[in-house]
C-alpha cells in the first residue's frame, strides 16, 4: 500500500477574483461553512481543502472534479475519519466516522 501526501501552501490573502473562482468550484455547503468562519485563513483552508480533494479524487477515479459529491463533515467531537475507495460499477468514496 502506498500513501501519497499532498501539501498545499495557503496564502494569507487571496486576490478576490481567485477566491470567487475557488468558491464557484465547491459545494454550496462548503461555501456556507466558509462564510461562517471568523478567520479568513480558516475559510481558505476549508475551501482549498475541498478543491485539493476533488482534484486528487478526480485523478484516481477518472471522474470530473465537478461530478464528485463530497460531504461536509462536522468536526465537533470528531475523533477519527476512515476513507476508502470502492471500485464497483462506479467508483465510490466511503467516509466513515469512528
Amino acid at each position: 500500500m502506498m500513501i501519497t501526501i499532498h501539501v498545499l501552501h495557503v496564502p494569507e490573502v487571496l486576490p478576490e477574483a481567485y477566491w470567487n473562482h475557488f468558491l464557484s468550484k465547491v459545494s454550496a455547503e462548503r461555501r456556507a461553512q466558509a462564510s461562517r468562519f471568523v478567520r479568513q485563513a480558516d475559510a481558505y483552508r476549508s475551501v482549498l481543502g475541498e478543491i485539493l480533494s476533488r482534484v486528487t479524487l478526480s485523478k484516481l477515479t477518472g471522474l470530473r472534479p465537478a461530478d464528485l459529491s463530497l460531504p461536509v463533515i462536522p468536526t465537533a467531537n470528531l475523533r477519527s475519519v476512515t476513507i476508502r475507495m470502492c471500485h464497483s460499477t462506479s467508483p465510490t468514496l466511503v467516509i466513515g466516522l469512528l
